[in-house]
């Protein structure tokens, strides 16, 4: 390593671009998370359902279309029939996207360092 040592724990923050909440997990983490959230185990199920009542995301949002916004999920329809509930986020370097089916059956979360 040649150079100067760089602090970079500085807090981001206030200029982080997303919804992760500076989180630190693995994608093994946030599949485990939504599965029991989406599957019930994690919250009353009056408190699911506010999460999942929905209304219409912008068209010009950058999210594909059909998609709607709750409290803390996005539920994006696919082109086969029926949907999946998630959310993402970004960092310094990073971009996340986490899924499940609305079942909590299926999950995947997906990293795409930028």
């Amino acid at each position: 390593m040649n150079g100067p040592m760089v602090d970079t724990t500085i807090p981001y923050r206030p200029f982080d671009s997303g919804a992760d909440g500076s989180m630190t997990g693995t994608a093994r983490d946030l599949n485990r998370f939504f599965a029991a959230l989406a599957s019930g185990q994690l919250l009353k199920p009056a408190q699911l359902a506010a999460m999942r009542t929905t209304v219409p995301v912008p068209q010009d949002s950058g999210h594909p279309e059909g998609t709607r916004d709750g409290l803390g999920l996005f539920f994006t329809p696919l082109s086969c029939g029926g949907g999946y509930l998630g959310h993402g986020g970004s960092g310094f370097g990073y971009v996340i996207r986490a899924a499940t089916t609305v079942d909590g059956r299926r999950t995947i979360t997906v990293e795409d360092p930028s």
